[in-house]
């Protein structure tokens, strides 16, 4: 059986909208999230309690998620001091930017490993 070009642009919209409606009912349950986006060519350390419409705010997307943590301001502030001679200036860049480096890439690649997810 041959699937047609509209059947299976009907399939790819079905499964973006159960996945979109699963990723919205999951983090309804965490109240304030700790994230890390790529933003601006730079890794973004945020937190917040409404991620869709963080990104949104950020012109982001979902691809640009690294890893979202359970946590509030407590771990955003421990991130941040922790790589805070990683830190970056430029347009549109607040003191939440770090340098994507190997240091912070293996952080996140071992939240991710946590969470089962591959590495970036």
């Amino acid at each position: 059986m041959e699937i047609t070009a509209r059947t299976q642009a009907n399939m790819q919209a079905a499964h973006r909208t159960w996945r979109d409606r699963n990723r919205r009912s999951a983090l309804s349950d965490l109240k304030d999230i700790v994230y890390c986006v790529l933003h601006f060519g730079a890794i973004k350390i945020g937190t917040t309690a409404r991620l869709q419409a963080r990104l949104a705010q950020l012109g982001c997307d979902w691809s640009d998620v690294l890893v979202i943590q359970r946590g509030g301001r407590e771990l955003e502030a421990e991130l941040h001091a922790r790589f805070a001679h990683l830190r970056v200036d430029g347009p549109g860049m607040g003191l939440e930017h770090f340098r994507y480096c190997p240091e912070l890439v293996g952080y996140i690649n071992d939240k991710r490993s946590e969470m089962q997810l591959p590495p970036i």
